[in-house]
């Protein structure tokens, strides 16, 4: 299909709701219902946003916000929402409703997944934002990730360009089929470290979503679309290999490349190559995977959920994995002062030492995507100097543990004469300093 195919003007008749599907998106706590004003902000009079008050004259080409949306008056706009982060808040909600949630909020999506801008305005999540505040965040959104054209009957729609879970939008319409693999470069799928295990056992999968994301290229190169730039892993794929063996590619508006993969899956098989990059030291590293693993047999809608060696995989909540993680480099941190103090460690104990990077790069991934989730990007120099803090605090309570323990063990080899009084002595010291040893 042309890409001009959805410059088309489309009659209402094509609105209709998707199909009731569950969503699982990040922000499943919209509520139309919750939070907003009790009224939407006017524009005020009667003059146009920036950039709807020209007639159309691009031979009969439609309004595009993009390309006809007035620059300099948005970007004041737009600047004073980023102070306040408002932009990222909006971006979310626009992600939730034009992806995910059209049908659960009774608005009407066409099966080129235009929504009308008037409906998204009339919920209550919206209704403390004007036209052009939410015209300056599509305008100015880093990713391009939506598409904001007035039809010829004056009505402003807006889109999604990709990333939908619900069913009634249509690739087709949507979509630009990629019938050439040579017009595709480096294609890369960019993740995080903590789904490594995962995905080289069973490869990438689409999971709630229509399509498996992948990018023209890494963050470094300029073109973050495709994949979040605080990506740690990325997977370099064979498009060619994929394409002759059936697989259907397709780009989107904002040059992001999608495929709905063989059964929702893109099995190890079609893998060029794993790097693993470190932000803080620069260092550039290639893993080590099986390509000869078999695609699951199982819904790729369940992934990373399936049998396994050791029963079911599970998908946990991101702190309680930050907290669990933390626990284990306490331990560790315990374990390796005893070594430096003189003491032996069992077998099992020297094997949590032996973990010790392997547990700090899985705490640093996920506490990225932790930050990732809350709307930041890379960790901030005062996030750097609390975690140090917070680190040299713990290791100064193993010190203290371990000034006690020895302290305890050469009062137990003095003379009886030189500690008449030493247990009700020692009572009374551990009882002052159990606010310091816990």
């Amino acid at each position: 299909m042309s890409g001009e195919a959805d410059e088309d003007a489309i009659s209402d008749a094509s609105f209709q709701s998707a199909d009731e599907e569950e969503d699982e998106d990040d922000l499943n706590d919209f509520n139309e219902n919750a939070g907003g004003a009790s009224s939407s902000k006017g524009q005020g009079g009667d003059a146009q946003p920036p950039g709807l008050d020209d007639d159309d004259d691009d031979g009969g080409k439609r309004w595009n916000l993009k390309r006809d949306g007035d620059k300099v008056q948005l970007e004041p706009i737009f600047n004073r929402l980023a102070e306040d982060r408002e932009h990222v808040k909006i971006s979310k909600m626009f992600s939730y409703v034009l992806r995910h949630a059209a049908h659960k909020l009774d608005v009407r999506i066409r099966k080129d997944g235009f929504v009308r801008l008037r409906d998204i305005m009339e919920l209550k999540n919206f209704r403390p934002y004007n036209l052009e505040e939410l015209m300056a965040c599509v305008y100015f959104d880093e990713k391009e990730r939506y598409t904001m054209v007035r039809e010829f009957d004056g009505e402003l729609l807006i889109r999604a360009n990709q990333g939908h879970t619900m069913k009634v939008v249509e690739d087709d319409l949507l979509l630009e089929p990629i019938t050439d693999p040579t017009t595709v470069s480096d294609c890369v799928h960019g993740t995080y470290l903590v789904h490594w295990p995962f995905i080289k056992r069973q490869g990438l999968s689409k999971v709630a979503r229509n399509h498996i994301h992948l990018a023209p290229g890494l963050p470094e190169d300029g073109k973050i679309r495709g994949m979040r730039s605080t990506a740690e892993l990325f997977l370099y794929i064979d498009v060619p290999a994929a394409m002759q063996d059936g697989m259907i590619f397709y780009r989107s508006k904002n040059e992001v490349i999608l495929t709905q993969g063989l059964d929702g899956w893109l099995p190890v098989k079609y893998f060029i190559k794993a790097v693993k990059i470190n932000y803080s030291t620069c260092d550039i590293e290639e893993l080590d995977f099986d390509r000869g693993v078999h695609m699951p047999n199982w819904a790729a809608e369940l992934a990373p959920s399936g049998p396994g060696e050791a029963g079911s995989y599970m998908v946990k909540n991101l702190e309680a994995l930050i907290a669990n993680c933390r626990k284990r480099m306490a331990e560790i941190n315990e374990l390796k002062a005893q070594v430096e103090n003189g003491q032996h460690l069992t077998e099992e104990e020297q094997s949590k030492v032996d973990q010790y990077s392997a547990v700090y790069i899985e705490l640093q991934s996920l506490e990225q995507r932790f930050r990732q989730h809350k709307g930041y990007r890379r960790e901030s120099t005062q996030e750097k100097e609390l975690r140090a803090k917070e680190e040299a605090e713990a290791a100064t309570v193993v010190q203290r543990k371990d000034r006690a323990a020895t302290w305890m063990q050469s009062m137990n080899h003095k003379p009886a004469y030189l500690g008449l009084n030493f247990k009700a002595s020692s009572l009374s010291w551990q009882q002052q300093q159990q606010p310091a040893l816990k």
